[in-house]
């Protein structure tokens, strides 16, 4: 019977699901109960997730993988179901194995509908998952620009730190995601923030050859003479990697090549 309900769930087979519980419901374990949910909620089923809810799954259930229902929900897109969920009051901020909540996971997809919806219901935007990553900051790393304006909009920290201190807005300079640099500048990210190994923004956007991010966190107010660890600039590192555009915009914004 447990391979049954488990197979309807996954399937979203309505009528099978409703007969196998009406038949067996005393007999079906909870862990039985809380995997259909599990597989109901990873493929967006929501009529078989809340008849399960119903019966008494445990609403905070959690697969082999470590993910809750309302990850396993959030990462596949599934808004019904994200719903239901929140309506059943399922817990929010739980975390996977690898510490990370929903709206980590949203963010990493992109889902904006998700990420509102997780918001609006208390979803908490400083957690920090295993790397100490924001959820602000993982929608900044994979260029997320809808959903990393609604994070923005909710008070996400611009400045928060992971343990590597890298912030939302060395993500966004060593991806050369430009727009998302210049709003969180904007909204009051360090631009000259260095990171445990003394790279600021700007040395992370001439190591790897974004221009237009380099351009214009120039633009911004960043200083070009600010060195990392070893003493060297983002000339440096820009010439060192032979990425000549990038050297000849910092060259004419005033860099200094006495040093090389």
């Amino acid at each position: 019977m447990s391979s049954t309900i488990i197979e309807a769930a996954n399937c979203g087979d309505l009528r099978l699901l409703s007969k196998t519980l009406s038949d067996g419901t005393s007999s079906l374990s909870q862990q039985e109960l809380d995997e259909a949910l599990t597989r109901a909620s990873v493929n967006g089923n929501t009529a078989c997730a809340e008849l399960l809810l119903k019966s008494k799954a445990d609403v905070n259930a959690i697969d082999s993988d470590g993910d809750t229902a309302l990850i396993l929900a959030s990462i596949n897109h599934h808004v019904k179901t994200v719903e239901l969920l929140l309506y059943y009051n399922c817990d929010i901020n739980l975390t996977s194995d690898t510490d990370r909540t929903a709206l980590h996971n949203a963010a990493w997809v992109g889902d904006a509908a998700v990420t509102k919806i997780l918001v609006q219901f208390g979803a908490d935007t400083s957690l920090k998952d295993q790397y100490g990553d924001t959820a602000l900051m993982i929608a900044a790393l994979h260029g997320q620009r809808d959903v990393f304006k609604i994070l923005l909009t909710a008070g996400s920290d611009v400045n928060a730190e992971n343990f590597d201190s890298d912030t939302a807005l060395h993500y966004s300079a060593k991806e050369g995601r430009t727009e998302i640099s210049h709003i969180l500048i904007e909204a009051g990210a360090g631009i000259n923030k260095k990171n445990n190994y003394g790279y600021t923004p700007l040395v992370y956007a001439a190591m790897f050859g974004h221009l237009s991010t380099l351009s214009s966190l120039i633009d911004d107010g960043a200083v070009l003479s600010m060195t990392c660890r070893s003493g060297r600039d983002a000339l440096y590192h820009g010439a060192s990697r032979d990425k000549v555009k990038i050297v000849s915009a910092l060259l004419r914004a005033g860099a200094n090549a006495k040093h090389y």
